[in-house]
């Protein structure tokens, strides 16, 4: 958010509301920008609207989605999914519109380009930042009382902390403790 300058009264979505996601969450509302998490169902609106959103949408929802059309100068996607839906996601942004991919979707992506030209959408990635980008971020986590939400398991459970994240049961980030 930081290198694509978010400003304070922007408009913010969140697609994926899960280990990266309820971060990305936070920052945007301590950015002063109005946070919108977007996910393919309801389960986690509450704690999306504890973690910042002020608004949500729910991708398999026809209505949600006319709603939302337009509604987004940013969205940043948390989900490494190779079939998501692209275009959905592309309907939500407005005019001159960027689109951040923050994780690696496991294989190639699939968008049709009118998606994007007709509304001059940007499609992009990021990656993590330099070790000043590190400390800066961590300072501003500091400011605001940003911080991750974990759940720990000791080192001998580490199967079940493993298993516990492969079946996407975790809130949001599994920390091992000896």
């Amino acid at each position: 958010m930081r290198r694509h300058d978010v400003k304070a009264g922007e408009r913010v979505g969140v697609v994926g509301i899960g280990g990266l996601g309820h971060l990305a969450l936070q920052y945007a509302k301590a950015l002063g920008a109005v946070v919108t998490a977007i996910s393919t169902s309801t389960n986690k609106k509450a704690e999306a609207n504890k973690l910042g959103a002020t608004n949500f949408v729910n991708l398999r929802d026809e209505e949600d989605l006319k709603k939302a059309a337009r509604s987004l100068d940013y969205l940043f996607i948390t989900s490494n999914a190779s079939d998501a839906p692209y275009d959905k996601y592309a309907s939500l942004l407005d005019t001159f519109g960027k689109m951040v991919l923050l994780a690696a979707p496991e294989d190639n992506i699939k968008i049709n380009p009118m998606s994007l030209i007709p509304k001059n959408i940007s499609l992009v990635g990021s990656i993590i930042g330099s070790i000043e980008d590190q400390k800066e971020t961590l300072a501003f986590s500091a400011k605001h009382n940003i911080r991750p939400m974990i759940e720990k398991f000791p080192m001998e459970r580490v199967n079940e902390g493993l298993q516990h994240v492969r079946d996407g049961k975790v809130r949001y980030r599994v920390v091992l403790e000896n």
